[in-house]
């Protein structure tokens, strides 16, 4: 839980705001990565989740923070990327199109909004509970990287335009 990236940051990075609020992990946003792009952001990781309630009219799967465990040990060793939306709209509909899965943080209906600090703060809980269990063993599957997953679909879509056989709107 280190590897931060930031997309387009609205305030600028570094953020001498986000410095005086990291408490002990201010070797995390000292050594934070900026991107111009999701899709850069994004490139490397194999296995994409979004803290978000609204779900955009996105058929995703989900899971409670309370399951985490369940959903990472048969990837745990690969890349997962962890995706939050700005505070003020969260992730747009395109964002969402990169996600694998949707975590949703166990709340009562009426609160169900939280900020990034509170999702983000529960999320990782969550997740250094599941790493530190002793008896752990590593399961691998082999992932493709998100950088991958694009390839192959422009690939295919260039040879669907190309071959004539199917007439999609690409």
């Amino acid at each position: 839980i280190g590897d931060l990236r930031i997309v387009k940051p609205r305030d600028g990075w570094p953020n001498k705001q986000a410095q005086s609020v990291s408490v002990g992990a201010i070797d995390i946003i000292n050594n934070a990565k900026v991107f111009p792009s999701i899709t850069e952001a994004i490139n490397d990781i194999h296995f994409l989740c979004a803290s978000t309630v609204e779900r955009k009219g996105m058929n995703k799967n989900s899971f409670f923070t309370s399951n985490i465990h369940q959903m990472i040990k048969p990837i745990s060793w690969q890349k997962i990327g962890i995706l939050f939306g700005r505070e003020s709209t969260g992730l747009s509909k395109n964002e969402m199109t990169y996600v694998n899965k949707i975590i949703t943080i166990n709340t009562q209906d009426i609160f169900s909004s939280l900020n990034i600090a509170q999702a983000a703060s529960i999320i990782c809980y969550e997740l250094f509970n599941f790493y530190n269990i002793k008896t752990y063993k590593k399961i691998k599957n082999h992932l493709a990287t998100k950088n991958d997953m694009l390839y192959f679909l422009k690939r295919l879509k260039d040879e669907l335009k190309a071959t004539k056989l199917a007439k999609l709107p690409i």
